[in-house]
């Protein structure tokens, strides 16, 4: 009789090289990827500008091969326009961690403003290709744009209900006054893209912030 070798099939830790942990990783990597590209092509448009860019030139300032960027994006005009929904990104953690519920609401609008323009000021190129560049190349980044000022409108808002509910603020048009005060930040910033304003964005925000507090009635 032939001996038989018989393979004991042992199952790996939970956790260990497990589709548990593998799959998390790769997509981690691709979102760590797919930022790499973006992060590139940001210094990249801002640079070239839109027509004059090319998928060449993103594959060489981000480093990641050409077969690397097709797969996460199809087309220049594909980049291009993931570029607003960053800047939205970037716009709505900050907000997050500024309208914590534990803080008084009058400071949690002080914080929200402030870290708006600190985002702004911290990613000029996104900024500029975002809110300008791209408006001018696509209605849809336009679209883009608009609906995260109305998005922050709304937060606004929300907070001037509040204050107004409680008394801290007169009774006044609260939609009227946080597109005023959105309309406010993002001239200000327009000016410091078009380097008309010469100071950093988080010199100018205590005053900015302010004016738009006062101007809804706050004592200040």
């Amino acid at each position: 009789m032939n001996d038989v070798v018989v393979t004991a099939m042992v199952r790996p830790e939970r956790g260990v090289g497990t589709v548990e942990t593998v799959v998390p990783a790769t997509r981690k990597r691709k979102r760590e990827t797919r930022e790499r590209i973006l992060e590139a092509a940001t210094h990249v448009f801002a640079e070239k500008g839109y027509y004059g860019a090319t998928m060449d030139d993103i594959v060489a300032a981000s480093g990641i091969s050409k077969g690397g960027l097709y797969f996460h994006f199809a087309t220049k005009e594909a980049i291009f326009l993931a570029l607003p929904n960053r800047l939205g990104e970037m716009l709505w953690n900050g907000m997050v961690e500024a309208m914590r519920p534990e803080v008084a609401m009058e400071d949690r609008m002080w914080a929200a403003v402030t870290s708006c323009l600190l985002t702004f000021e911290q990613h000029r190129d996104l900024t500029r290709v975002a809110l300008v560049e791209a408006q001018l190349v696509d209605p849809r980044a336009d679209h883009k744009i608009q609906a995260i000022t109305r998005f922050f409108a709304h937060v606004h808002r929300q907070a001037l209900d509040r204050l107004v509910t409680e008394g801290v603020l007169p009774p006044q048009d609260t939609q009227l006054a946080s597109y005023a005060l959105v309309g406010t930040v993002l001239e200000i910033v327009l000016r410091w893209l078009m380097g008309d304003e010469k100071r950093p964005l988080s010199m100018l925000a205590p005053d900015l912030v302010r004016y738009n507090l006062r101007a809804v009635g706050m004592h200040i």
